[in-house]
């Protein structure tokens, strides 16, 4: 529920800045980088209280995840036309993820003995590269002008 509360906010606002000030591609690089750092924070997490500050920054982070993700096709093509094949391209690879992670992370949760840390790394560092791949899109889009909206 407090993933879902904090997600809530966590769509509107990100939203809300890449419309009005920064950019999509910005945004959404930064958001999933914050993701990433959150889900490496997860291993840090030792008590209740902890894990409700993790539960509402993470639900915060991959809310704005989440909703810019399907904004994103519109930004990176110019021709209308290709707008149905490329948003089919994206989601087909988020399909692919959604399809083999959770197999994967059982796989490594077996593998630590019942532990969740190859499967937080695992994550974490499968958003990290998400962060980077989208940064590089937003390079390839504008250049390395850092002020740019993209």
């Amino acid at each position: 529920m407090i993933i879902n509360g904090c997600g809530f906010f966590g769509r509107i606002f990100p939203s809300l800045l890449a419309d009005i000030k920064f950019g999509l591609l910005n945004v959404l690089a930064c958001f999933t980088l914050f993701s990433s750092i959150a889900m490496y924070s997860w291993q840090r997490v030792e008590s209740l209280e902890t894990m409700y500050v993790f539960v509402a920054f993470y639900g915060f982070f991959a809310g704005a995840v989440q909703s810019l993700l399907s904004a994103l096709s519109p930004c990176l093509t110019a021709d209308v036309r290709k707008l149905g094949t490329l948003m089919g391209m994206m989601m087909t690879i988020v399909g692919f993820s959604a399809l083999t992670g959770t197999p994967i992370a059982g796989a490594l949760i077996e593998k630590a003995g019942g532990s969740y840390i190859y499967a937080q790394n695992f994550t974490a560092s499968a958003m990290m590269a998400a962060a980077l791949c989208i940064a590089g899109a937003r390079i390839s889009k504008t250049g390395w002008k850092l002020a740019a909206k993209a």
